[in-house]
């Protein structure tokens, strides 16, 4: 663009000095250089002036130079105004070249305008499918995992909330610890039993869920689900009579800390996803990383001398 501007404004200077200098350049030396050569030299023939060039409306002027050998200079002025006769169309074409320069660089500009509004556009189109598809992931994470594990997991703590009640100590009541003792599983009424039954499925509903929706699963979460599907695992065992000590298997009970977890999980989702339908076209960066509180930090597992098989 500043190139453009610069040849626009040499152009102008350019025609500013022909129109102001021109004329006198070149009328002051035809109208004195016969006077200065007429003694030196012998007058030419005017005769010998084609009388075609009068016709044409122009004055041919012949000026003699004192050199080794005679050379006649002509120079061709108009009749009105004694200015050269190629100054005319030298002018007309300057304006068109200069009124030529002044539409590209009128073209030029818009063409820059239109290009840049276009590659914004672009970005734009692109951050907005970008956060769309972000957007996807957290509703399909919030409807297909975390929505109905929260749904079960509470309808589970009602469950047991009911049979912790009718318990002699409710505090310290654990139903996998419960299950695995045979006296208390005799001396079960028929509700309490129904109770127990629609625990242990919920139990195993979740694990599924667990297994099944693993890639939505929030890497700071992984070690809260997993002890918790082993406990819905152990729990169905235990129920069917094929656990039978409770000492052993006591640190495999349900880790409260989870469903804190899991509500600190969903506010992180909606927290985000609030702020990219507030500007759907906007860059936003990563997600931060979910942190969990401490009191929903898990207990450090028990060390054995067991090994990973």
């Amino acid at each position: 663009m500043r190139f453009q501007v610069a040849t626009c404004r040499l152009v102008a200077v350019i025609l500013l000095g022909v129109l102001t200098g021109g004329a006198p350049g070149t009328n002051a030396p035809a109208e004195s250089a016969p006077a200065a050569t007429r003694g030196a030299q012998p007058q030419p023939d005017r005769a010998a002036v084609p009388a075609d060039r009068s016709q044409a409306g122009t004055t041919a002027k012949r000026i003699s130079a004192n050199l080794p050998s005679p050379i006649e200079i002509e120079l061709t002025t108009s009749d009105s105004g004694g200015k050269p006769a190629w100054l005319s169309p030298l002018i007309t074409g300057l304006f068109s070249f200069l009124g030529s320069m002044l539409v590209l660089v009128a073209a030029l500009g818009n063409t820059s305008r239109t290009v840049r509004t276009s590659l914004k556009a672009s970005e734009s189109l692109i951050h907005q499918k970008a956060n769309e598809a972000e957007l996807e992931r957290i509703r399909r994470s919030l409807s297909e995992f975390y929505g109905p594990y929260l749904q079960r997991s509470e309808e589970n703590r009602l469950l047991i909330g009911e049979l912790r009640a009718r318990q002699a100590d409710p505090t310290a009541f654990r139903t996998l610890t419960a299950l695995q003792d045979p006296a208390w599983c005799r001396g079960l009424s028929m509700a309490d039993r129904t109770l127990v039954q629609e625990i242990v499925a919920n139990g195993e509903a979740l694990r599924e869920l667990i297994r099944g929706k693993a890639g939505f699963v929030d890497p700071a979460l992984q070690e809260h689900f997993a002890r918790a599907a082993t406990h819905f695992r152990l729990l169905s065992l235990a129920q069917a009579g094929a656990l039978r000590d409770p000492e052993r298997f006591a640190r495999y009970v349900y880790p409260r800390e989870l469903d804190g977890a899991l509500r600190v999980a969903v506010a992180h989702l909606e927290t985000r996803a609030n702020a990219l339908r507030s500007n759907p076209s906007h860059p936003h960066g990563l997600m931060d990383a979910l942190v969990i509180p401490k009191e929903y930090g898990l207990p450090a597992w028990p060390q054995d001398d067991a090994q990973h098989v």
